[in-house]
């Protein structure tokens, strides 16, 4: 069983493959030809092949336009690889396609490997069906190399492997408890409701439980647990679910998602804060006093360290502040931040 990332924090085991189509010429040699030996051809004509736009030739890109996807005849997604996806490879391999005038690929080379021949060759192959806009040179379409990226993603099912899941009802009860919405009496547990409250809750409830959004994403996350898990596993998962420490969590979790989240959104403005410091510090010195090639100089290395600690220690205090004030708290005066940091 491979945890992976995914829906929410309940479903971290959640894959999906995504495309990415972007069409570049600045990293192909000058004859198309691929950094691996990894090619096909697929034995379509392409009258005199014409290398690729030099990236550093104006002239070229005046004139010149390479290969492109085509919005009449869009690329969809590249199979993914079962046996890749259950072991989790993914990456993103760079395909140089040699496109004849009519748009149709003629050869397909790994230009960039993703480290695994499994999704290499995936890339390969699904370029057999691809029609692009040829390459043109004066306007006119020429047969001509050009690439696209096509990048490996665990991040989501398609929708046609989901509708192909066999769902047991096991996955149904447990795709609801992982949703939250598992107990007729859920509301009550979780919050301290008054009567009028309770009832109005349990209508909401209802309704929202004959909604067609609802149901549709119960049952996407039944498919995915059937997908990823064995019966037995599914059985495992709901066994845990139904302890009284996991219902607890479930409980809690919204309480702690705040909390959390103004943690993180703390942290990421201290780290801006630090990096202005930084950068506002530095513009002070030369970079051959600061650095020594691409390292720090001996001398710097000792005190960035130092420096990059007190500037976190008063980024921090201030980061403090400003969430005190917009709580209405009392808030900390500037001058017990202590003075900004500077690199003597």
């Amino acid at each position: 069983m491979n945890m992976r990332s995914g829906v929410g924090a309940a479903l971290s085991f959640i894959v999906f493959p995504l495309l990415c189509t972007a069409v570049s010429a600045d990293e192909s040699s000058p004859d198309g030809s691929a950094d691996t030996a990894l090619s096909l051809d697929f034995g379509r004509p392409c009258k005199d092949p014409r290398p690729d736009i030099g990236p550093n030739n104006p002239v070229d890109k005046l004139n010149r336009r390479v290969p492109r996807s085509d919005p009449a005849h869009p690329i969809g997604d590249v199979p993914y690889p079962h046996v890749a996806r259950q072991i989790g490879q993914e990456g993103t391999a760079v395909v140089g396609l040699l496109v004849n005038e009519s748009g149709e690929v003629s050869q397909a080379r790994i230009k960039r490997s993703t480290g695994y021949p499994l999704l290499d060759n995936a890339a390969l192959e699904d370029a057999r069906n691809w029609r692009l806009l040829p390459g043109t040179d004066g306007g006119k379409p020429q047969c001509m190399w050009g690439q696209i990226a096509v990048s490996f993603r665990l991040v989501e099912y398609t929708d046609a492997e989901l509708a192909q899941a066999v769902i047991s009802p096991e996955a149904e009860h447990l795709a609801a408890v992982l949703l939250g919405v598992d107990e007729p009496d859920a509301p009550a547990d979780n919050f301290d409701l008054t009567a009028t409250e309770r009832v109005l809750a349990t209508m909401v409830r209802q309704t929202f439980l004959k909604d067609p959004v609802w149901l549709n994403a119960r049952r996407r996350i039944a498919a995915i647990l059937s997908l990823e898990f064995t019966a037995s596993e599914i059985k495992e998962i709901s066994e845990f679910q139904a302890k009284p420490v996991a219902k607890k969590l479930r409980g809690l979790q919204g309480k702690f998602a705040g909390s959390i989240g103004a943690e993180v959104r703390a942290t990421g403005q201290t780290q801006a804060c630090v990096t202005g410091v930084l950068n506002e510090t530095l513009k002070t010195r030369s970079a051959a006093e600061v650095f020594a090639g691409e390292q720090l100089s001996p001398e710097y290395a000792q005190r960035v360290p130092k420096f990059l600690s007190q500037a976190a220690t008063h980024c921090a205090c201030l980061v403090q502040r400003m969430a005190q004030q917009a709580r209405g708290f009392m808030v900390t005066p500037v001058a017990a931040c202590g003075p900004r940091p500077t690199l003597e």
